[in-house]
């Protein structure tokens, strides 16, 4: 990781994204912020509603919880040091740096992509369309307006970490759906039963 790491040291400090373990985000950030890094979470209110029965009478409970707008992903400004990269990708709770592609060095983020972020939150559409890992999407807001890129992964929440090529290099960036538009759909996963087909198959040909 030394050798990979050497060319890329900053002199200045730029963001980096940094990827908590699920449900460890907010320990994550505590943790940096404690020790003096600028981290930036931001936390959406979200109103739901449910119907509950108690005591055999119907309620509809409204309430209000806080999410992490961008999932596990933390955004970190630092100047990218090897002890301090090191430090903190072995940190409790951190699964580490989100890297240029095929390489262990931390990808900074371009410059006003944060400040298009706090300024800027995308509508949430009432039906979500499907995105899978794969798909080829166009970039209809901010800095990348205009860009195609390839979804490298999403997650339960539906954050996509997107590939753009800048300056040469592939560069993943968190991006919510809401700044994309859906170009060419990814391949549809393997189902349960396409499993134990391919299964079947295999044992038949192991027995012959």
């Amino acid at each position: 990781m030394g050798a990979q790491m050497a060319g890329v040291m900053a002199d200045e400090r730029r963001w980096y994204v940094v990827e908590a373990r699920e449900g460890k985000d907010f320990d994550v950030c505590l943790r940096l912020s404690a020790a003096g890094f600028d981290v930036w979470r931001p936390v959406d209110r979200v109103r739901l509603t449910e119907r509950r029965t108690v005591a055999g009478v119907e309620r509809i409970i409204r309430r209000e919880v806080r999410r992490p707008r961008f999932g596990r992903y933390l955004f970190l400004r630092m100047e990218a040091s090897f002890g301090r990269v090191f430090a903190i990708s072995t940190a409790p709770g951190v699964v580490g740096f989100l890297c240029y592609a095929g390489g262990e060095t931390p990808a900074p983020m371009p410059e006003g992509l944060v400040e298009f972020y706090r300024n800027h939150a995308p509508e949430r559409a009432e039906e979500r369309v499907e995105i899978r890992a794969g798909a080829t999407v166009r970039v209809v807001m901010g800095p990348f307006a205009g860009a195609c890129a390839t979804v490298e992964s999403i997650d339960r929440r539906g954050m996509l970490i997107i590939g753009v090529a800048l300056l040469g290099r592939m560069t993943p960036v968190p991006m919510e759906a809401g700044y994309v538009e859906l170009l060419e759909q990814g391949p549809r996963p393997p189902t349960k039963q396409a499993d134990k087909d391919r299964t079947s198959r295999r044992s038949s040909a192991h027995a012959h």
